[in-house]
């Protein structure tokens, strides 16, 4: 959890800084952040199949099966990032035929041009972070991310500020502090699984980097689902940025302010639900299905108790949240509004969000996708279409949608490991 949240800390940053360059900028960072978030967390949910694949392994105890996966896992983060880099490079166009506001792209283009260079190293370590956290070593992920979000601060200032001789580089700035600071985590986390002696048995640097079809086709067969799964519910979150930024520039930057918010506190269920994976699919190696049971119902009790606090943090303190942004009265407004349905939403997103979790640790992608698909695309965004044609369109209405779509998902996901824990006493 703590790693998840020194990760998005910075995306916090980037925002409060880049915000105080005026609203037009906060909304182009907005449109660039929901266009790169989907590219990248599907490509991070195709990378997730390498967490099963490597915690059941080692539960297994094949140590060097593990190490052997990572060698592939690089392979395939090598692909990823190739097309990932291509389509930043077509973003502008793509953004324009969306019908993005034609005076915001350009601004979120600088952006996305320069998060060009932070992707090989965010794709690399992510992977070697599953590899990491799968073996039940985590306390680096935290250690790395806390450094990574120090050094952020201050690159962030001098690059988009234009500070100690640096020029000015705006909303570019963010993104070239965001490459440097991930290279560097990405180079700290390989020397540490160098040197460290609890990941020598793994034996992940030895062998060879040779592409192994089989291996590789067994993290497609398992990622594919994964990644859709994940990619149905970003879709539907950058689709409402994308409605958002067809309805004005207010509505948007009150959106990024209540979303980007939302987005910091949903990373603590995000790392609880790694963990679930992580320790269900251990258990399922060992093929020990009660312990797997314990460890869902054991999330369903922290992610209740993690999420009320934030719903809470919400509806006591948005006048702080938003001021924090910069922005002016009429964001303010709206975005008070959007930051009260965001509290009601916290439930629903943590507990999606853990099912999905579980869902990855007993390998059950394709039902996940599904699932995924039906809430975000059939119920919820019926919700959002809804409100968006109306004359004229509700920004509270689509926020309304998004609520739809997290209810339905938490209820779609629990609903079937419960439906597999009925069916089957050596199954969970």
């Amino acid at each position: 959890m703590g790693a998840q949240l020194l990760m998005l800390s910075m995306t916090f940053v980037d925002n409060m800084m880049v915000g105080r360059l005026g609203r037009d900028t906060l909304a182009g960072l907005a449109i660039a952040g929901g266009f790169y978030s989907f590219a990248q967390v599907i490509m991070i949910g195709v990378l997730g199949a390498v967490s099963p694949l490597a915690s059941q392994a080692y539960g297994k105890e094949s140590f060097e099966r593990v190490g052997f996966i990572a060698r592939q896992g690089f392979i395939f983060t090598l692909i990823l990032s190739l097309i990932l880099a291509i389509g930043l490079h077509w973003a502008e166009d793509l953004l324009l035929l969306m019908g993005q506001q034609t005076d915001l792209v350009p601004i979120a283009g600088n952006y996305l041009k320069a998060m060009i260079w932070a992707v090989p190293f965010q794709l690399s370590y992510t992977m070697l972070r599953q590899i990491s956290e799968a073996t039940g070593a985590s306390m680096q992920s935290m250690t790395i991310g806390l450094l990574a979000a120090m050094l952020n601060i201050p690159l962030d200032y001098v690059l988009i500020y234009g500070k100690f001789g640096f020029p000015a580089l705006g909303v570019a700035g963010a993104g070239y502090a965001t490459a440097a600071v991930s290279a560097l985590m990405c180079f700290t986390l390989v020397i540490h699984m160098t040197r460290h002696r609890h990941f020598h048995v793994l034996k992940i640097w030895q062998g060879g980097f040779r592409p192994h079809l089989p291996t590789l086709l067994d993290i497609v067969k398992v990622g594919i689902p994964l990644g859709s799964a994940v990619g149905a519910e970003m879709t539907f979150f950058v689709g409402s940025t994308f409605l958002m930024g067809t309805i004005g520039a207010n509505e948007l930057a009150a959106h990024q302010i209540a979303l980007n918010a939302a987005s910091i506190v949903f990373m603590i269920p995000l790392g609880l639900s790694f963990a679930i994976s992580v320790r269900m699919g251990q258990f399922v190696g060992k093929g020990d299905m009660q312990a797997a049971r314990t460890v869902w119902l054991a999330g369903l009790v922290i992610v209740t108790a993690t999420q009320s606090v934030t719903a809470l943090l919400f509806l006591l303190t948005p006048d702080f949240i938003i001021a924090l942004y910069g922005q002016t009265a009429d964001v303010a407004l709206l975005g008070r509004d959007l930051l009260f349905i965001a509290a009601l939403f916290q439930l629903f997103d943590g507990l999606q969000v853990v099912g999905m979790g579980a869902l990855r640790g007993l390998k059950q992608g394709t039902y996940a996708f599904f699932a995924a698909f039906s809430a975000f695309w059939v119920g919820g965004a019926a919700v959002v279409w809804w409100f968006y044609v109306q004359s004229p369109p509700s920004p509270v209405g689509i926020w309304l949608g998004l609520l739809t779509g997290l209810l339905l998902a938490a209820i779609m996901h629990h609903g079937r490991i419960l439906y597999i824990s009925k069916a089957s006493r050596e199954s969970i």
